[in-house]
């Protein structure tokens, strides 16, 4: 999931996922879940952009349960810098 919806904001592939910690296992308690990932805001370390994520969901009262973090990197070049492209993940 992280990899898809890091694949799906940025301006280039995942080339890595890594210090993930699964916090809490996913289990259902109906038929179906609604589970989502954040992205939080990435930063440059010499050629790799690295970005954040939390897989998530909600219980009864509405209160976030995070069930995994962990970190996505980019490469990236100096004639292909990378970005997210905000305003088009806003209106998927």
């Amino acid at each position: 999931m992280a990899i898809a919806a890091g694949n799906l904001a940025a301006s280039a592939p995942v080339s890595i996922i890594q210090d993930v910690m699964w916090l809490r296992p996913i289990s259902l308690q109906h038929d179906t879940m609604s589970v989502s990932v954040r992205l939080k805001p990435e930063e440059k370390i010499e050629q790799k952009l690295i970005s954040s994520f939390e897989i998530f969901s909600e219980n009864a009262l509405g209160e976030l349960i995070i069930h995994c973090e962990g970190q996505l990197s980019y490469e990236i070049s100096e004639d292909k810098p990378l970005h997210l492209e905000i305003e088009a993940i806003k209106q998927r």
